[in-house]
């Protein structure tokens, strides 16, 4: 991964929807943290998520009393604290769901953005002239095939031979290895 985003930000040339894509991505995350972060003040706030919490278990106990309450008057009380506290319990749930419905528009809009970005590397990194494909094909030579496995990820074996390959790969001392030749 370290060698994928190296070779990104230093050699392969991006395009500028790329590169904006990329930005819009980062905005994205960078709103969506402060969404959650709002959220969870407002969770942890006494007129907030405490309040609301409060609130139900009051709501609760009083629906709980006055199927139990036999005298019209206390029942005729406790109806009306039932519905002004219902009636607050709406309000702080709505903002509760407010906020979780911004950030669950915000998930999608950083999914949208995500595939974007997924499309324009992957179209990029498959080209010939590639870096990608280049560094891959010195792999490959070294006898290590990352693009056999999921996520093209290397596995035990191929590591090995990265290893014992290393210097003939990457070069020893700033100096010589395929991999800087191709760069």
């Amino acid at each position: 991964e370290y060698l994928e985003r190296f070779i990104d930000a230093e050699i392969e040339p991006v395009s500028n929807e790329e590169v904006q894509v990329r930005a819009e991505l980062k905005m994205i995350v960078n709103q969506l943290k402060e969404l959650r972060r709002v959220k969870q003040v407002w969770l942890d706030s006494q007129e907030g998520g405490k309040k609301m919490n409060q609130t139900r278990r009051r709501v609760n106990l009083l629906k709980k009393k006055m199927s139990e309450a036999d005298h019209a008057v206390f029942t005729a009380e406790l109806g009306r604290e039932l519905n002004a506290r219902s009636i607050v319990l709406k309000g702080l749930v709505a903002v509760r769901d407010k906020y979780s419905k911004d950030i669950s528009a915000k998930e999608k809009e950083e999914t949208k953005m995500k595939n974007k970005l997924k499309d324009f590397t992957k179209a990029r990194r498959g080209l010939e002239g590639s870096v990608y494909t280049l560094v891959d094909k010195i792999f490959r030579t070294h006898g290590a095939d990352r693009a056999a496995y999921f996520g093209r990820k290397f596995e035990g074996i191929d590591i090995r031979k990265i290893m014992d390959e290393s210097d003939k790969i990457f070069g020893r001392d700033g100096t010589g290895g395929d991999i800087r030749a191709c760069l």
